[in-house]
Protein backbone atom coordinates (compact mmCIF):
# COMPACT_ATOMS: atom_id res chain seq x y z
CA UNK A 1 0.00 0.00 0.00
CA UNK A 2 1.19 3.51 -0.81
CA UNK A 3 2.17 5.91 1.98
CA UNK A 4 -0.55 8.26 3.21
CA UNK A 5 0.31 11.90 3.87
CA UNK A 6 -1.84 13.93 6.24
CA UNK A 7 -1.58 17.54 7.32
CA UNK A 8 0.88 16.62 10.08
CA UNK A 9 2.49 13.27 9.23
CA UNK A 10 3.29 10.61 6.66
CA UNK A 11 2.12 7.04 7.34
CA UNK A 12 3.42 3.86 5.75
CA UNK A 13 3.70 0.15 6.42
CA UNK A 14 7.18 -0.43 7.81
CA UNK A 15 6.81 -4.20 8.00
CA UNK A 16 4.03 -6.65 8.69
CA UNK A 17 1.71 -5.11 11.31
CA UNK A 18 4.03 -2.19 12.05
CA UNK A 19 2.93 1.23 10.86
CA UNK A 20 5.51 4.02 10.62
CA UNK A 21 4.34 7.55 11.38
CA UNK A 22 6.85 10.25 10.43
CA UNK A 23 5.83 13.58 11.89
CA UNK A 24 6.29 16.53 9.54
CA UNK A 25 8.55 19.40 10.56
CA UNK A 26 6.66 22.12 12.48
CA UNK A 27 3.44 20.09 12.54
CA UNK A 28 0.71 21.28 14.89
CA UNK A 29 -1.66 18.53 16.05
CA UNK A 30 -5.10 19.43 17.38
CA UNK A 31 -8.43 17.57 17.29
CA UNK A 32 -9.01 17.71 13.49
CA UNK A 33 -5.49 16.37 12.87
CA UNK A 34 -6.01 13.56 15.41
CA UNK A 35 -9.05 12.39 13.47
CA UNK A 36 -7.26 12.71 10.12
CA UNK A 37 -4.23 10.75 11.41
CA UNK A 38 -6.44 8.08 12.95
CA UNK A 39 -8.23 7.55 9.61
CA UNK A 40 -4.88 7.15 7.83
CA UNK A 41 -3.71 4.64 10.43
CA UNK A 42 -6.94 2.62 10.23
CA UNK A 43 -6.68 2.47 6.45
CA UNK A 44 -3.17 0.99 6.71
CA UNK A 45 -4.09 -1.35 9.60
CA UNK A 46 -6.93 -2.79 7.51
CA UNK A 47 -8.87 -3.93 10.57
CA UNK A 48 -5.97 -5.93 12.03
CA UNK A 49 -3.99 -5.39 15.26
CA UNK A 50 -0.91 -3.26 14.64
CA UNK A 51 2.01 -1.59 16.36
CA UNK A 52 3.05 1.99 15.68
CA UNK A 53 6.54 3.42 15.33
CA UNK A 54 6.32 7.19 15.70
CA UNK A 55 9.34 9.05 14.35
CA UNK A 56 9.21 12.22 16.45
CA UNK A 57 12.68 13.54 15.66
CA UNK A 58 11.30 16.84 14.35
CA UNK A 59 9.82 19.95 15.92
CA UNK A 60 6.09 19.49 16.37
CA UNK A 61 3.41 20.59 18.82
CA UNK A 62 0.42 18.68 20.18
CA UNK A 63 -2.41 20.36 22.06
CA UNK A 64 -3.66 19.14 25.42
CA UNK A 65 -7.02 18.34 23.80
CA UNK A 66 -5.31 16.22 21.13
CA UNK A 67 -3.37 14.28 23.79
CA UNK A 68 -6.56 13.61 25.75
CA UNK A 69 -8.35 12.52 22.57
CA UNK A 70 -5.76 9.97 21.48
CA UNK A 71 -5.78 8.44 24.97
CA UNK A 72 -9.43 7.41 24.52
CA UNK A 73 -10.05 3.66 24.10
CA UNK A 74 -11.60 3.99 20.61
CA UNK A 75 -8.25 5.22 19.28
CA UNK A 76 -6.38 2.27 20.74
CA UNK A 77 -8.74 -0.60 19.94
CA UNK A 78 -6.31 -2.28 17.52
CA UNK A 79 -3.07 -0.70 18.76
CA UNK A 80 -0.83 -3.33 20.38
CA UNK A 81 2.10 -1.03 21.25
CA UNK A 82 3.62 2.35 20.49
CA UNK A 83 7.35 3.06 20.06
CA UNK A 84 8.40 6.69 19.85
CA UNK A 85 11.80 7.50 18.35
CA UNK A 86 13.30 10.74 19.62
CA UNK A 87 16.68 12.41 19.30
CA UNK A 88 17.00 14.95 22.08
CA UNK A 89 16.90 15.24 25.84
CA UNK A 90 14.08 17.78 25.57
CA UNK A 91 11.96 15.30 23.56
CA UNK A 92 12.77 12.54 26.08
CA UNK A 93 11.61 14.72 28.98
CA UNK A 94 8.41 15.70 27.17
CA UNK A 95 7.79 12.10 26.07
CA UNK A 96 8.24 10.73 29.58
CA UNK A 97 5.88 13.39 30.95
CA UNK A 98 3.22 12.53 28.36
CA UNK A 99 3.52 8.78 29.05
CA UNK A 100 3.25 9.30 32.82
CA UNK A 101 0.54 11.96 32.74
CA UNK A 102 -1.74 10.70 29.93
CA UNK A 103 -1.11 6.99 30.58
CA UNK A 104 -1.59 5.58 27.06
CA UNK A 105 -3.80 2.44 27.13
CA UNK A 106 -1.27 0.52 24.99
CA UNK A 107 2.35 -0.10 26.02
CA UNK A 108 4.37 2.95 24.98
CA UNK A 109 8.14 3.37 25.13
CA UNK A 110 10.70 5.96 24.02
CA UNK A 111 13.74 5.02 21.92
CA UNK A 112 16.68 6.81 20.37
CA UNK A 113 17.23 4.04 17.81
CA UNK A 114 14.83 2.81 15.09
CA UNK A 115 16.07 -0.77 15.17
CA UNK A 116 15.66 -1.09 18.94
CA UNK A 117 12.14 0.32 18.61
CA UNK A 118 11.27 -2.18 15.86
CA UNK A 119 12.65 -5.09 17.86
CA UNK A 120 10.54 -4.09 20.87
CA UNK A 121 7.42 -3.71 18.71
CA UNK A 122 7.97 -7.13 17.10
CA UNK A 123 8.16 -8.70 20.55
CA UNK A 124 4.91 -7.02 21.62
CA UNK A 125 3.17 -8.16 18.43
CA UNK A 126 4.45 -11.73 18.76
CA UNK A 127 3.17 -11.95 22.33
CA UNK A 128 -0.20 -10.53 21.22
CA UNK A 129 -0.41 -13.04 18.37
CA UNK A 130 0.38 -15.99 20.66
CA UNK A 131 4.00 -16.46 19.65
CA UNK A 132 3.38 -16.37 15.88
CA UNK A 133 6.55 -15.20 14.14
CA UNK A 134 6.11 -12.08 12.08
CA UNK A 135 7.36 -11.97 8.52
CA UNK A 136 9.61 -8.98 8.02
CA UNK A 137 9.01 -6.56 5.22
CA UNK A 138 11.69 -3.98 5.71
CA UNK A 139 10.63 -0.80 3.97
CA UNK A 140 12.70 1.59 6.08
CA UNK A 141 16.18 2.35 4.75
Amino acid sequence: MQPIRTTTAEYSILEKQIILCRMLENAHVDLPEVKENFEATMKLADGKPYAALLDARVTATVTKEAMEEVAKPEYCRLLVANAIVINSLANRLIGNFIIKFYKPPSPTKLFSDHEAARTWLRGKLERKMGGERLIEKNMYP
